[in-house]
């Protein structure tokens, strides 16, 4: 009888605290699985927001700020791309090469329509009209939208920057690559005028250039394939020094005297007018 009196007072307990217990463990799980999932959502926000800003897009949100008319927004550009270091090289090196060895030309965001049509005016009028003053009015507006120089540039100074040791061999390279015309008529080139805005670290590379303008030639120009003939190869090597030299000339650093000064020049020289022009214009420049 005891027994049975004991067991339905355990069983009475058990059924008053229940209740009550069962309220609280709610409460409780509910609690838990609120902040599971505020944690999941702070979580996964935190990875998407991770994978939105990746270094490849950081560089490449900046790298469009580059093309902006606007000289704050370029120069945040500028400032992201050194930020982010050598992760932003390749595509910083992307868009030199397409300036340069692609010349792929680039125009002021929302002018690129305007930009092609004055090109093709241009174009037209210098090689269906020969009308020289319509290409002249054609190239002066089409500066204005054209950027294609200005990002090489920029590109370039981002590159020595950050330290990348390609810049240069590529520039040099596509110096020697660049098509001339018989007897020299036409030299300049866009790579060209890079490397005098480069300055005095493009002085040693050019002089090498300069020095081993005919191995420069064979190794670069006719990688690959036989040189049509002797000939042609002395046109090539006469052009690389020719390019050089002018390029040499506009920087005017003295260390490249010697070199130039030791080029035959001989009377009748196709090369003469610019290596005197170049010697000339470094010891204007070193006085």
């Amino acid at each position: 009888m005891d027994s049975i009196r004991m067991q339905s007072v355990e069983f009475q307990t058990i059924n008053i605290v229940s209740p009550k217990r069962e309220a609280d463990i709610m409460r409780t799980l509910k609690i838990i699985l609120t902040s599971a999932l505020v944690l999941f959502v702070i979580y996964t926000t935190q990875i998407i927001t991770v994978a939105q800003n990746s270094p490849e897009d950081e560089a490449s949100a900046a790298i469009k700020l580059l093309s902006s008319p606007i000289e704050t927004e370029r120069q945040t550009g500028k400032e992201k791309l050194l930020q982010l270091g050598s992760k932003a090289i390749p595509p910083v090196l992307s868009l030199l090469k397409e300036c340069i060895v692609d010349k792929k030309p680039h125009y002021l965001p929302g002018k690129e329509a305007e930009g092609e049509a004055l090109a093709k005016r241009g174009g037209e009028a210098a090689f269906e009209r020969e009308d020289w003053e319509e290409v002249k009015i054609a190239l002066a507006d089409l500066a204005k939208v054209e950027i294609t120089e200005r990002l090489a540039k920029d590109s370039v100074d981002l590159l020595l920057q950050l330290k990348s040791n390609e810049v240069l061999p590529l520039l040099i390279d596509r110096l020697i690559l660049e098509e001339g015309t018989g007897g020299l008529k036409f030299i300049e080139s866009l790579s060209m005028r890079v490397l005098e805005h480069i300055g005095e670290p493009a002085v040693p590379p050019l002089i090498e250039m300069v020095e081993n303008a005919k191995d420069r030639a064979i190794t670069v120009k006719y990688a690959g394939d036989s040189p049509p003939s002797n000939e042609a190869v002395e046109m090539e090597t006469e052009l690389i020094i020719a390019r050089g030299a002018v390029v040499l000339g506009r920087i005017g650093d003295a260390k490249s005297l010697a070199t130039l000064q030791n080029i035959d020049r001989k009377k009748g020289s196709r090369l003469k007018r610019y290596v005197d022009e170049a010697i000339e214009s470094i010891q204007q420049k070193s006085k």
